[in-house]
């Protein structure tokens, strides 16, 4: 298996019983939906509507669990609380960058793993 500085999926594997199709599954359903998750936390971010960012935030980081990303639920989670107590807002943009970045090689990861299962 190749490995990944922002995604272990130790985590995924042991819920999945290494039950390659459902890890299938669980990767394909990230890749869809956490690129309109990051846009929606973004778009928030943008309209300034600390709620809808933390409660967007909120329902991202269990797919940062099941993909082993914990440096980047950290930063998120920390986001959250920022976007929650309308604090260090001017430092959203920085951090939220590091977030995306993260995703991308992520996502990079997650599909050469995808194609690896398929061949299995």
């Amino acid at each position: 298996m190749a490995e990944n500085k922002h995604v272990d999926l130790t985590y995924l594997r042991g819920i999945s019983m290494d039950d390659d199709a459902m890890v299938l599954e669980l990767i394909d359903l990230f890749l869809e939906k956490a690129p309109e998750m990051l846009n929606n936390i973004e778009s928030s971010y943008q309209e300034k509507d600390w709620d809808k960012m933390a409660s967007e935030i909120h329902r991202f980081k269990p797919n940062l669990d099941y993909m082993g990303m914990a440096t980047t639920k950290e930063l998120i989670e920390e986001i959250e609380t920022d976007a929650k107590n309308q604090e260090n807002l001017e430092t959203f943009g920085e951090r939220f960058k590091k977030v995306k970045q993260r995703c991308l090689h992520a996502y990079e990861f997650l599909k050469e793993e995808r194609s690896n299962l398929k061949k299995s």
